[in-house]
Formats: C-alpha cells, sequence, structure tokens
C-alpha cells in the first residue's frame, strides 16, 4: 500500500521544488488531501492554542457539555456504543469579519491568541491555493464548504420549481440559523429524523 501523501513545504525554495510540486499534484490527483509538515505556522504558537483551548473547555464547557448528555438521557448510551462520537464545539469566525468579540466566556488572551492563529491559517491557506492553481495540466477539483450567513432563506430557486410544488410547499422556505440548531439537537441520532425533522 502506497504511504500517506504528507508534503514538506520547505522544500519548494529550493532544488527539491519540481518533485514537491510533483508530489502534491499526486496527492490531489490519487488521493484527495495530504498531510502538510514544516508549514511555517511554529509549534509553540500550535501548542499555545491547544493548551489553552483545553483550558477554555475544561473551565467553560465541560460542565455545559455534561448537563447536555444528561438534559437528552445519553449517559446510558456510553455504556451500550464504545464508537460513538461526541464532540462540545463553537465557531470562530476570521473572515469577512469576526465574530470573536461575540463568543461569550472567551478571555482576552485567548482571543488575541485566535486572532493570531486564524491570520497565520489565512497566509497559509493562500499560499496553498496559489500552488494548487497549477497553470497547465489536469483538471483538479478541490472541495471546499462555504456556509451561508445565519440569516440566509434557504429554498429552491423559483425557476427550478414547477408551479403545482411551489404552491404546495413541498420544498418550503427556512432560515440557515435554524437548520443548524436543529441539526445540533440531533446530531446523535441517525441521519433520518434530522431531514425529517427539518420537513416538520
Amino acid at each position: 500500500m502506497e504511504s500517506f501523501p504528507v508534503i514538506d513545504l520547505s522544500k519548494l525554495d529550493g532544488e527539491e521544488r519540481k518533485p514537491t510540486m510533483e508530489k502534491i499534484e499526486d496527492a490531489c490527483e490519487n488521493w484527495g488531501f495530504f498531510e502538510l509538515v514544516n508549514h511555517g505556522i511554529s509549534h509553540d504558537l500550535l501548542d499555545t492554542v491547544e493548551r489553552h483551548t483545553k483550558e477554555h473547555y475544561r473551565k467553560c464547557m465541560e460542565q455545559r457539555f455534561k448537563e447536555m448528555v444528561a438534559s437528552k438521557g445519553l449517559e446510558a448510551v456510553q455504556s451500550e456504543i464504545s464508537d460513538l462520537d461526541w464532540e462540545s464545539t463553537f465557531f470562530l469566525r476570521h473572515l469577512p469579519e469576526s465574530n470573536m468579540a461575540e463568543i461569550p466566556d472567551l478571555e482576552e488572551d485567548y482571543r488575541k491568541l485566535m486572532k493570531e492563529f486564524a491570520l497565520e491559517l489565512e497566509k497559509l491557506a493562500e499560499q496553498l491555493l496559489d500552488l494548487l492553481s497549477q497553470k497547465a495540466g489536469t483538471r483538479m477539483s478541490i472541495a471546499s464548504f462555504y456556509n451561508p450567513g445565519s440569516d440566509a432563506v434557504i429554498y429552491p430557486a423559483p425557476e427550478l420549481v414547477e408551479k403545482e410544488a411551489e404552491e404546495s410547499q413541498i420544498y418550503p422556505k427556512f432560515v440557515f440559523e435554524d437548520y443548524m440548531k436543529i441539526y445540533a439537537g440531533l446530531k446523535f441520532q441517525a441521519k433520518e429524523p434530522r431531514f425529517e425533522a427539518m420537513k416538520a
């Protein structure tokens, strides 16, 4: 079996640029992903982000997460299912406008740290996009996720829906934030209940 593609970005500035670019091309065409090393974001910064994030969870989120699990009656699930994914999340947005000032319970040092981290990630992303924009060669697809705004109203374009379906509201309009709230409330269930909840 081929080894997992690991790209050393430090080799792009020397004699190994061509084989490194070929390795990136192969990873995109045959794997769809790769791991970056020597990407320019310091280990000190990464370690500090990890330390502060764990501390923030311990101080502000762990108890809330346990209460949520208890309120949904999920304590017993852990003993029955050993491979269930558990997660406690919050979302920090860097662009186009930062939402860090709106997230409760973030200490000022943590906010500043995450702003610094986001800037470093932005620079790295731009570097990667520049590398991946090969001027000639095989076509390449890069899957990305770009969510609408929380207040965006989601519905099919009227010209794509038959008049009868539009009048009967087979495809009702919904606000994206409402969907995300339903998703968060049902994320531990199978996918089918989420879809049924959105229909309701």
